[in-house]
């Protein structure tokens, strides 16, 4: 089973549950939420609650019209959601199963549907583009995280690998995954703001190529994002600009 890595913590098998969810729209989508160990109803509700209503957007925003069912596992089983990893889950909050369209999520006392939407929109990008997979991580992390507000957008006057002349190149968020977690969500707004919603879909389909999606180079598109973040943002004047910690 191949699983991948969305982003930090982790906590508890016993009891199972089933929430069955019916796609907001129908044709579209339809998937099922498990709990896994001590889980409230009220949290799997909650989970439940928020994909069904974000399955429109996520899938306009990504062109996807329709995926295969998936299954919404929530853990509030630590050793259980860590062994279905697989590798050291300590700071792992969620991942999905590529194979079988499963989220996988951890549930540690906080809401976590947050979490699962992140991974359920890795999913939908799948959906759209199969080769997103191990490809572009910046764009793949940059889409869920701006989707599902997970994690949210940072107070860009603490970002240190953000300057007043510089921005971390594209390569060097994938290069340095820590940092797409951080600066994720303004990479999205700046896509929809600059292009459309739809602007994401258009670069998981060309597995990031900011040519083949708006025609200009990955440095045109890092500048226009630099400019982007100085005219809408408070972008700390003293930052130098780090590579490897944002």
């Amino acid at each position: 089973m191949f699983t991948f890595l969305i982003w930090m913590l982790a906590a508890g098998c016993a009891s199972e549950s089933r929430d069955g969810g019916s796609p907001s729209q129908p044709g579209t989508s339809s998937f099922e939420v498990v709990s896994r160990g001590q889980v409230p109803e009220s949290e799997t509700a909650e989970v439940r609650g928020s994909i069904e209503e974000a399955i429109p957007r996520v899938l306009a925003d990504l062109g996807v019209t329709e995926l295969p069912p998936i299954t919404v596992y929530v853990w509030g089983d630590a050793d259980g959601f860590a062994q279905e990893y697989g590798e050291d889950a300590t700071d792992v909050r969620g991942f999905i199963s590529s194979e079988n369209w499963e989220v996988h999520a951890l549930y540690s006392g906080q809401p976590v549907w947050r979490s699962a939407l992140h991974e359920y929109t890795h999913l939908v990008s799948l959906a759209r583009n199969p080769q997103i997979l191990g490809n572009a991580r910046w764009l793949w992390e940059t889409v869920a995280i701006f989707e599902s507000n997970r994690p949210p957008r940072p107070d860009e006057s603490t970002l240190a690998c953000i300057s007043r002349t510089h921005v971390p190149s594209l390569d060097e968020l994938s290069e340095h995954p820590s940092n797409i977690y951080r600066v994720g969500h303004l990479l999205g707004e700046f896509i929809v703001q600059t292009w459309s919603r739809e602007a994401l879909g258009t670069l998981v389909a060309t597995t990031g190529d900011t040519f083949a999606s708006f025609g200009i180079s990955p440095q045109q598109f890092e500048q226009m994002w630099l400019a982007y973040l100085l005219e809408n943002h408070d972008i700390n004047e003293s930052t130098v600009g780090s590579v490897e910690n944002c």
